[in-house]
C-alpha cells in the first residue's frame, strides 16, 4: 500500500508546461526527533495480588473466612479495618499465613460494595479504604473493581445506548444475575471509586479502538509527576517520562487508533481534546501547524516530506515518518492555503497507511483518509496614532476541524476494524500590535478563547453540546539592537479547565542577518503555572530548551535544538529539521 501512495503522488508531479502557470517550487523537508525516554509497562490484570489469589493454596478465601467468623476472635473486631486486622491475626495464628492487612481490607471492601443496598454505603466504603491504602493499592483495588464490573457487560446496550447506567444499577443487576453497563459506565464507576479513595487527579479517556469507541481511566501518580496509570477494566498499564502525549497511549486489550483523545473529569464532564501522535503526524503531513491542535503541544515525530507547491497556495506531496510509539506512517497529501489578510485558512486531505505493534495483539495496520480544515476570520484593523508610534487592533475568529476515516486489521484478532472520528473546535478573540515610528520596537499580543463540541456526560451518547476548553494568551516583544540584529522575547499562556490547570512557555532570543541569509537562536522554558502537574497535558512538566536555525535567501532552512526535563539526563531530547527548496521553471516537463 505504501508504494501505491508514493506512485500516486509522483504521478501528480508530472505536470505539462504552460506559460500561464504561476511559479512553483519543490521542497524536501526532514525532521528527526530523539525524544526523552518514555517507559511504558503492561502490568497485567493487577499490580497487587488479591486475597483470593493468595489464599487459594490454603483452602480458599470463602472457607477460611467462614472459619474466622465462627471463631471467638471475630467478635473482638468491628468495622472494615478491624475485621481485616482480626482476619489477618487469625490466618497467622491458625495457618501460619501472613497476608497484608490492606489486601484483606480490599477484599472485604469489594464484598461490601457488591452486596450494598445504598450509594452512601458504597461511598463510605471507598473513603474508609482510602484512609489506609497506598496509591498503588488504590490502583489495584480499582482495577479489580473494573474486572468484576466487566463480567456483567451488557452487549444489548451497544444497540440501545441512550441514557445513563449507574453504579447502583450495575450492582443490582449483578445481584440478580443480570447484565448492565458498558465501558463508559464502568469507567465512570472506577473513576468515582478512585476519586472517593483520594486519587484526585483521575480522568476518563475516550478514544477510537477496534470496531468503535472505548473509554479507560487515567490516573496521575501523586508521588511522581512523570508517572501515570491507565486502567482498562482489570488491565493496568503505566507510562513514565516528561510531559508527552505518550502518557495517553492505549495499548492493552483494546489498542487505540485515531486522531484524538477526549478527556473527561472523574465526574464525567468533558474537559478538552488532545491529539494522538498519529493525529499530530497527519497534521504535519497536511502542512498544518501543530499549534492549531493545541497551543503548546510539541511534535515528537520523525518525518520526511517531499512537496510541490505554487504561490497561489496549492500543494501536493508525499511523506513517510515514525511516531514516538514506533508506528510507521506513509502518506500522499494535497492542500490549499488561503493567503488573505482577512480570511486566512488551510484545507488538506491525506491518504495514509499506518503500521505498528500492539502489546497483546501483534501488528496493527490501517489505511484511511485524514481531513484538516483551519479557517480564520479577521476584521479590518483599527489604527490609533500615538506619540512615537501606532497601535493596530482587530477582532479574530477561528474554526478548526479534523476528521479521519480508517479501515484495517490487527494481526491476532479475527475481525477487521473501521473507525471514523471528528474533532471540531471554534474560538474568538483579538490581536494587537504596537510599533514605533522608526520600526525599531514592535509589541504583539493576542487573546483567544476556544470552545468545542462533544458529549456533556461521558456515559450518555445523546448528551452532545458545546463547551469551553481554554483561553490562550500570547505576547511578544521585538527590539532592533543594531543593523541586522533583532532581539525578541515571547510568552504563551494557556488556561485550561480547572482540573487541567494552566501552562506557560517563555522564549527569548535573537534574529540576525548574515549577508543573504538569516539566523536565529532561542532559549526557553515551559511548565505548569497553576493546578496539578499532569504528565499527559502538553507543557505541564517543567522543561528547558535551546534552538538555533539558519535560513538562506532561497528558503533553505536548517534547525537544531535540545530540550531537557529537570529530573535526569534521560529527560533530554534532540530535534533537528531541514527544509530544502528547489525553484522550478516550466519550459519543459518535470519528469
Amino acid at each position: 500500500m505504501k508504494y501505491l501512495l508514493f506512485a500516486l503522488t509522483l504521478s501528480a508531479f508530472s505536470v505539462e508546461a504552460s506559460t500561464n502557470l504561476p511559479d512553483w517550487k519543490f521542497s524536501i523537508e526532514t525532521t528527526g526527533t530523539i525524544g526523552p525516554k518514555q517507559k511504558f509497562e503492561s502490568l497485567g490484570k493487577t499490580i497487587i495480588p488479591s486475597a483470593d489469589v493468595l489464599l487459594e493454596p490454603h483452602g480458599g478465601y470463602p472457607f477460611l473466612w467462614r472459619r474466622y467468623q465462627s471463631s471467638i476472635n471475630s467478635v473482638a473486631f468491628s468495622g472494615l479495618w478491624g475485621q481485616a486486622q482480626g482476619f489477618q491475626q487469625f490466618l497467622k495464628d491458625t495457618k501460619g499465613i501472613e497476608i497484608p492487612r490492606e489486601v484483606i481490607a480490599m477484599k472485604l471492601g469489594m464484598d461490601t460494595v457488591f452486596n450494598s443496598s445504598s450509594d452512601s454505603e458504597v461511598t463510605n466504603t471507598y473513603r474508609d479504604l482510602g484512609r489506609n491504602l497506598s496509591f498503588e493499592q488504590k490502583i489495584a483495588f480499582s482495577s479489580q473493581l473494573g474486572g468484576l464490573l466487566f463480567q456483567g457487560y451488557d452487549f444489548a446496550r451497544l444497540e440501545n445506548n441512550q441514557g445513563v447506567v449507574t453504579m447502583r444499577e450495575m450492582i443490582e443487576a449483578r445481584k440478580n444475575g443480570n447484565t448492565a453497563g458498558v465501558c463508559r459506565d464502568m469507567s465512570f464507576a472506577v473513576a468515582q471509586a478512585l476519586k472517593e479513595m483520594g486519587a484526585k487527579e483521575t480522568f476518563i479517556v475516550s478514544f477510537q479502538t477496534v470496531g468503535g469507541g472505548h473509554t479507560t481511566v487515567l490516573v496521575q501518580d501523586p508521588n511522581n509527576s512523570q508517572k501515570t496509570y491507565t486502567l482498562n477494566y482489570d488491565a493496568v498499564t503505566s507510562s513514565e517520562g516528561v510531559s508527552s502525549l505518550s502518557h495517553l497511549r492505549q495499548d492493552s486489550s483494546n489498542p487505540g487508533l485515531g486522531i484524538d483523545y477526549r478527556i473527561y473529569s472523574a465526574d464525567g464532564k468533558h474537559l478538552t481534546s488532545l491529539p494522538t501522535h498519529l493525529g499530530v503526524i497527519l497534521e504535519e503531513m497536511a502542512g498544518g501547524n501543530v499549534s492549531d491542535l493545541d497551543a503548546v503541544v510539541r511534535s515528537e515525530n520523525s518525518l520526511l516530506t517531499a512537496a510541490l507547491e505554487n504561490k497561489n497556495g496549492f500543494q501536493a506531496g508525499a511523506s513517510t515518518g515514525y511516531t514516538p510509539d514506533g508506528d510507521l506512517v506513509v502518506a500522499a497529501h494535497s492542500s490549499y492555503s488561503i493567503n488573505n489578510d482577512f480570511v486566512p485558512g488551510r484545507y488538506a486531505i491525506v491518504l495514509y497507511n499506518a503500521r505498528g505493534q500492539t502489546q497483546d495483539w501483534g501488528t496493527r495496520e490501517q489505511t484511511g483518509f485524514y481531513f484538516s480544515a483551519h479557517q480564520k476570520i479577521k476584521s479590518p484593523e483599527v489604527k490609533v496614532k500615538l506619540p512615537g508610534g501606532e497601535v493596530r487592533m482587530r477582532v479574530t475568529g477561528k474554526v478548526d476541524f479534523t476528521s479521519f476515516y480508517g479501515k484495517g486489521d490487527i494481526q491476532n484478532l479475527s475481525q477487521d476494524f473501521w473507525g471514523i472520528r471528528n474533532n471540531f473546535t471554534y474560538g474568538g478573540g483579538s490581536e494587537m500590535t504596537y510599533q514605533t515610528s522608526n520600526g525599531n520596537t514592535r509589541v504583539q499580543g493576542s487573546l483567544t478563547a476556544t470552545g468545542g463540541f462533544g458529549k456533556d456526560d461521558i456515559r450518555d451518547e445523546e448528551s452532545y453540546g458545546t463547551d469551553f476548553r481554554d483561553i490562550t494568551a500570547m505576547v511578544s516583544l521585538n527590539q532592533k539592537i543594531s543593523q541586522g540584529i533583532e532581539g525578541f522575547v515571547k510568552a504563551t499562556f494557556i488556561q485550561r479547565r480547572d482540573e487541567l490547570g494552566s501552562q506557560s512557555r517563555q522564549e527569548a532570543g535573537m534574529n540576525f542577518d548574515l549577508r543573504n541569509s538569516r539566523g536565529s537562536v532561542v532559549v526557553g522554558h515551559e511548565g505548569q503555572v497553576s493546578g496539578p502537574t499532569l504528565a499527559f497535558v502538553p507543557g505541564s512538566t517543567e522543561k528547558y530548551f535551546f534552538e538555533s536555525s539558519y535560513r538562506t535567501a532561497r528558503g533553505t532552512k536548517i534547525t537544531g535544538g535540545v530540550f531537557c526535563g529537570m529530573k535526569s539526563v534521560r529527560d533530554c531530547g534532540l530535534r533537528v529539521s531541514g527544509t530544502f527548496i528547489l525553484p522550478l521553471g516550466w519550459e519543459n516537463r518535470i519528469f
